[in-house]
């Protein structure tokens, strides 16, 4: 049984975990329905907008939240998980912020070498400091959907992970959990 006692993250840590979950729930949902409209549709570019839009928010949230981690730190396991699973632990986490930190850069590059500039939520530009370049735009595409993919598959892998540790009962799911 989880004992309610056991350290937890700051609410700031717990809060911005899960505004990023939703906000890369809806912006991957979106990211993914684009490819069922049509090219040239409006309803297609607004989607894009607000997907990319979405994709500056969580390029400035995952940055906020690194800053915040290395300032406020992480609780302890407890009980204690072993080298091993810390260790794994760690890899994972650090994975998933390369590529939260990763997948915007890649839009990004795609965006602007593709001369596809826009506005945050079509009110304020975003600089493009990349020049016009197809090739770029194309390795930046390639790039964007295997990060995309392979950030599914972590998020999977750690919705497994948080499961199993709620089953086993040993206080780590509980971490993060909202208060």
């Amino acid at each position: 049984m989880a004992d309610p006692r056991a350290p937890v993250y700051a609410p700031l840590l717990r809060g911005l975990h899960w505004l990023m979950f939703v906000i890369l729930a809806v912006s991957a949902a979106g990211g993914v329905w684009t490819h069922y409209l049509p090219q040239d549709g409006a309803l297609r570019g607004q989607v894009l907008l607000a997907h990319k839009s979405l994709g500056v928010v969580l390029f400035g949230l995952v940055i906020l939240r690194v800053l915040f981690r290395l300032l406020l730190g992480t609780p302890p396991y407890r009980p204690a998980l072993g080298k091993f699973n810390e260790k794994l632990a760690g890899a994972a986490h650090l994975l998933l912020y390369a590529v939260m930190f990763a997948l915007p850069i890649t839009g990004y590059v795609m965006s602007m070498a593709g001369q596809h500039e826009f506005a945050l939520f079509g009110y304020y530009p975003v600089p493009n400091y990349i020049p016009a370049n197809k090739n770029l735009a194309e390795a930046a595409q390639g790039g964007h959907m295997l990060l995309a993919y392979l950030l599914g598959a972590l998020v999977v892998l750690h919705l497994l992970a948080a499961l199993w540790h709620k089953m086993r009962g040993d206080n780590v799911y509980e971490r993060m959990w909202p208060a």
